[in-house]
């Protein structure tokens, strides 16, 4: 038997109501309760301790509580000691060195004057730092001088990758400088290892260097 046609509206209405809200039910819950992100774990930030480029100065000192790595060159006048420049190390060697020196030329505690000493180039390769120099280092007797290529020396071996190095200053090795006899001349390619340098360290006595 066909139904009467008013049942069958009435059908059609009832089902295209329900699908009304269907629709908007759905929108409330996109909207209003969206699903839950799933949580991504990460590591805790570790502090990392930024590292500061570290070169050799002149200090006043009457000989007691020297910092550590301090040489004395002429007792209770001419000490060295190492100090932070405030300048960040990177990962390049021959530019940590070559701001190492920058910074030590610049420091207005030197016993030695210049007007004109430049870092002409530095290079490193597998341990091995070259470093050339150029101008002139003036000062008050021998005994500065010879503090003055120890400082040098103490500045470029501060930077723990350098285990070997060639200093020049005018294509002569940096240890020609304060020499009192051409006979002590060492070659221009000389190279000074890392135990020479702790030697300075531990031996303190510049008539030996």
């Amino acid at each position: 038997m066909n139904k009467p046609v008013p049942f069958l509206i009435g059908i059609i209405v009832l089902f295209l109501a329900a699908c009304g809200n269907s629709e908007s039910q759905t929108e409330d819950v996109s909207m209003d309760n969206p699903p839950e992100q799933p949580t991504v774990e990460t590591d805790p930030v570790q502090e990392q301790t930024i590292e500061s480029i570290v070169y050799y100065y002149f200090i006043e000192s009457d000989g007691s509580d020297l910092p550590t790595g301090s040489v004395v060159v002429l007792p209770d006048i001419l000490t060295l000691a190492p100090t932070q420049s405030g300048i960040t190390c990177v990962s390049d060697p021959s530019v940590n060195i070559s701001s190492a020196l920058r910074a030590m030329i610049d420091d207005p505690h030197n016993e030695w004057t210049s007007s004109d000493l430049e870092i002409s180039d530095v290079t490193f390769s597998e341990g091995h730092a070259v470093v050339e120099l150029q101008g002139e280092i003036f000062g008050a007797g021998d005994i500065v001088l010879i503090a003055s290529r120890m400082q040098i020396l103490l500045t470029v071996f501060a930077d723990a990758s350098v285990h070997t190095a060639a200093v020049t200053l005018n294509g002569e090795c940096i240890g020609n400088i304060g020499i009192s006899h051409e006979s002590e001349a060492m070659p221009a390619d000389y190279t000074y290892t890392r135990t020479d340098i702790e030697g300075f360290i531990a031996d303190d006595d510049p008539e030996t260097q």
